[in-house]
């Protein structure tokens, strides 16, 4: 097949189809769809015609003066590997030539010889594919600041938008890389400001502090060259919401999205804490627009999945998180969502299936989840009393080593029936009363976890937990923690969805 029998604006790679504009690759394996890096690459790769490509002139072509870590280009190679070898049937593969770089096998002769193919076309198509996300291609505009300033901005936002911890750090070299070069752009201040704010309450105690100083200068330097600037504000928010309530909270991400409606960050973080307020449906709304802005961003796609399961809609809750799986099978909360729609819905056998494939667990499921997990599992899938009473011993002994795994404590102890260990967990978790205190680390910079700004009460709304919101206790829980104020506040009723 030759470019015009491919179509307008595709491309022919080894015998696959690529249409850079739609991030699409497809041969007699099927279609897939690539991140916008991933086509830069396979673009590069194609017109390599075989031959291997070094990692220095791939680093050069797809990040350019930016300084990223190899992690950026391993991951980019292996969602390459991965889609070849899908849409390929196996027939066209990745080789990494150790220390060197890397070639496209397989029938890439073939595919070399067919009319059209040229480094113009090339170019043009790495060009569309970055247009295609917002992003101006600096070599595509003789390297002019501004088109390059752009790029790096563009790649950066895509990198928070994938939302892959191991990479929040590769987004920020890139803002500070763009503010460096135009020390006045407001977006670039903006976007670094919120990238060190958003380290600073993910880091470790150690770290979180002088993370969060750097976060302030970021923040002001911004806010002086554009005192509206959202992401500044976005990012002050973040340090400042231990100290602020639900609505304040709301009404401050209100105000930053009227002034920017489509910032893909401050619309993220209101999706999430609807949520956590029981406020499912406007959520799932919410959420909406962000799949509408950016149809393949993980992020927005494994939420959907889980609201999709919280609205009893499993059959299309799988639907949306299967093919996530095969797309991201590491992005920790890609696997997370797989993960609890599986252990909620019956399925604890395959649930336990994942958190036995080490090779494909993401690094965040540590030993200690394991040991909350198996008897959790176990009883779920066989509620005998001898498997519930193993099972509530180790969630309550996990709810007591840290805030992550109280929040799974709760879900899976209100899921087994045991209903007043999953609010004596939650006493101690959210208000530090009881007798399951949940130990936190000591000298906390506002760990999103424990923050009362940014409680991660996702899980009270949740079919799991369907016998707390039944109980008596459940209104005075919501009234300690805030919510029945943020409630009469806002003059709304929380779905409180399978109460």
């Amino acid at each position: 097949m030759n470019e015009a029998q491919a179509g307008r604006g595709e491309r022919v790679i080894a015998g696959l189809t690529l249409s850079p504009e739609r991030r699409r690759l497809r041969g007699p394996g099927g279609e897939v769809a690539l991140e916008p890096l991933v086509v830069q690459l396979l673009l590069m790769l194609g017109e390599a015609e075989g031959e291997v490509v070094a990692r220095r002139a791939i680093f050069d072509r797809l990040w350019g003066a930016a300084q990223v870590g190899d992690d950026s280009l391993n991951r980019a190679a292996a969602s390459l590997r991965r889609a070849l070898q899908e849409a390929s049937g196996g027939a066209v593969g990745l080789e990494t030539v150790p220390r060197t770089g890397y070639r496209l096998t397989g029938s890439v002769e073939q595919a070399a010889a067919e009319p059209g193919w040229s480094r113009r076309a090339t170019i043009g198509g790495i060009a569309a594919a970055t247009a295609a996300v917002g992003g101006a291609a600096w070599w595509r505009l003789g390297q002019r600041p501004d088109g390059r300033l752009e790029a790096l901005l563009a790649q950066g936002e895509d990198i928070l938008r994938i939302g892959l911890p191991s990479a929040r750090d590769d987004a920020t070299k890139l803002f500070e890389q763009a503010a460096a070069m135009q020390p006045d752009n407001p977006r670039a201040l903006g976007l670094l400001a919120y990238a060190r704010a958003y380290a600073a309450i993910t880091l470790p105690p150690d770290d979180a502090g002088a993370a969060a100083l750097q976060a302030d200068r970021a923040i002001r330097a911004a806010l002086a060259v554009k005192p509206d600037q959202p992401d500044a504000h976005l990012a002050l928010l973040l340090l400042r919401g231990s100290s602020l309530d639900w609505i304040s909270t709301d009404q401050k991400l209100r105000a930053l999205l009227a002034m920017e409606p489509d910032n893909a960050r401050v619309m993220s973080w209101l999706v999430a804490l609807l949520q956590a307020a029981g406020m499912g449906r406007e959520s799932w709304d919410l959420n909406e627009r962000l799949v509408r802005l950016h149809p393949l961003s993980p992020a927005s796609l494994y939420r959907r999945a889980l609201k999709l399961w919280i609205f009893g809609r499993v059959a299309e809750a799988d639907r949306v998180i299967d093919p996530l799986m095969q797309l991201w099978p590491a992005h920790p909360w890609v696997w997370n969502a797989r993960f609890i729609i599986f252990a909620f819905t019956g399925r604890a056998p395959a649930a336990w299936a994942m958190m036995e494939d080490e090779a494909h667990r993401p690094a965040t499921i540590t030993p200690s989840l394991l040991r909350q997990w198996e008897p959790t599992l176990k009883a779920l899938d066989d509620p005998v009393p001898a498997k519930l009473s193993a099972a509530r011993e180790s969630n309550l002994a996990a709810a007591r080593n840290s805030p992550g795994q109280s929040a799974y404590a709760i879900m899976s102890l209100a899921a087994l029936n045991q209903v007043d260990a999953a609010f004596d967990v939650a006493g101690g978790f959210l208000l530090s009363r009881g007798s399951v205190i949940t130990r936190r680390p000591p000298k906390s910079q506002g760990l999103l976890v424990s923050s009362p700004g940014w409680r991660r009460t996702q899980w009270l709304f949740t079919p799991a937990t369907a016998s707390m919101r039944s109980d008596p206790r459940f209104l005075p829980l919501c009234r300690d923690i805030g919510l029945v104020d943020y409630w009469n506040a806002r003059r709304v009723r929380p779905d409180l969805l399978h109460a």
